[in-house]
């Protein structure tokens, strides 16, 4: 017999429903705001976490941090705390999907053949504003993958889920690294060098590779081969799996995922504009038939040349601001 006792509500506020999702180090919970009564996502984090010293005073300072972001392409943070001996965060629940939907199944050892959508180049183009956003504020993301791209039901995408734990070194110097994560590390993050926004563009990069090619840059038999690849390998030119990729396109992709931080691009904004500027020049040659992405959340009906302005606006804006240093 189901059983159908109910969770208690965490702090009197989130009832918690079915799990979504499990990592290494903490469980994904869909539920209810009992004050709002709008959908949250609760990430509660393993309770054996409440001793770990380092793991305590990195969320309390990342998840303050992450709680004051605010931007049409990031994913809010609404509240954090300590409950029922183990920490956790609340965000809102998205309707819509993640990336991944955009990821086609590689046929075989060839991978795919055909056009990418606009779709997702308007999403991970959408996705670097968000980006630069965080680096902007000091901040690193460190868990970009497609699950944590999320896709608004009016096509607009957000970032979600970063790392707030992070350390000022790679993420394979201890735990809490799960097998999803791997594939989309840095070269950095894979060593334990000091990490930066180009961390970040790798791992775009990694799902760039994947949208065009259908598969991941490098293919190994298990974890820690994956992990040597992104060190000791060069990946093949997307265009040699799919010859329907444009040089342009191929040029991008190649260029974030450079082995050397220095080598690829020099920040999200820039990969932006080097994105817009493959969907304005190519069109149709590079893309499928379908939206094409302005700047502006829920318009995802302009022109490409409309885009390309629109971002070109955006990165005078963002640059004529004052900036943090993101690896501080």
């Amino acid at each position: 017999m189901r059983n159908t006792t109910a969770r208690p509500a965490l702090q009197d506020r989130y009832a918690l429903a079915e799990a979504i999702g499990h990592g290494a180090d903490a469980s994904l919970y869909r539920g209810t705001d009992l004050r709002s009564g709008e959908a949250v996502v609760v990430k509660r984090y393993d309770h054996r976490l409440r001793r770990d010293l380092d793991f305590v005073a990195n969320f309390r300072r990342g998840a303050r941090q992450a709680r004051a972001l605010r931007h049409p392409y990031v994913r809010r943070l609404l509240a954090y705390g300590y409950a029922d001996e183990g920490y956790y965060t609340v965000s809102p629940y998205i309707e819509g999907g993640n990336l991944g939907r955009y990821i086609p199944a590689s046929k075989g050892r060839g991978g795919r053949r055909g056009a990418v959508s606009q779709d997702v180049i308007a999403a991970l183009t959408q996705a670097c504003l968000g980006l630069d956003y965080i680096h902007g504020a000091g901040l690193l993301h460190l868990n970009l993958k497609p699950a944590n791209i999320l896709l608004r039901a009016d096509g607009d995408a957000l970032l979600a889920d970063m790392a707030l734990t992070r350390r000022s070194h790679g993420a394979l110097a201890g735990a809490g690294v799960d097998a999803t994560t791997i594939a989309y590390l840095s070269p950095e993050q894979v060593v334990g060098d000091a990490l930066s926004p180009a961390s970040d563009i790798y791992a775009l990069g990694v799902m760039l590779y994947q949208v065009c090619t259908g598969r991941l840059p490098f293919a190994a038999p298990d974890l820690a081969t994956l992990a040597q690849g992104h060190l000791r390998a060069e990946p093949p030119s997307p265009q040699t799996i799919n010859p329907r990729i444009n040089a342009s396109l191929d040029a991008v992709v190649l260029r974030c995922l450079a082995t050397e931080p220095a080598r690829r691009y020099t920040g999200a904004n820039s990969l932006a504009v080097a994105l817009a500027e493959c969907q304005a020049s190519l069109g149709h040659e590079l893309m499928e038939t379908g939206r094409a992405a302005d700047t502006t959340p829920g318009a995802m009906r302009a022109r490409p040349r409309t885009l390309l302005h629109g971002l070109a606006r955006r990165v005078r804006e963002a640059t004529a601001t004052p900036r943090r240093d993101a690896a501080s």
